[in-house]
């Protein structure tokens, strides 16, 4: 059995042929793709408290900066 086009290997395809050797006649195949994707959760969680903490850490300097300046 041989594919062009295969999209297991070739994710942009949304064509492919199969060519058999051992069919004599034509036949319509169905490909169903019943796979469920699985949404990421607790990513905000995660992420969250090194963000609040970057911006902590950055208006301190600013305000450190400022006030250096300003004397």
């Amino acid at each position: 059995m041989k594919s062009v086009g295969d999209p297991a290997t070739t994710p942009t395809a949304t064509n492919f042929t199969i060519t058999d050797d051992s069919v004599e006649q034509n036949t319509t195949s169905v490909i169903v793709n019943t796979k469920k994707g699985t949404v990421p959760t607790g990513v905000i969680f995660a992420v969250a408290p090194f963000a609040i903490g970057a911006v902590a850490i950055a208006a301190f300097v600013i305000l450190k900066v400022r006030k250096a300046v300003k004397q």
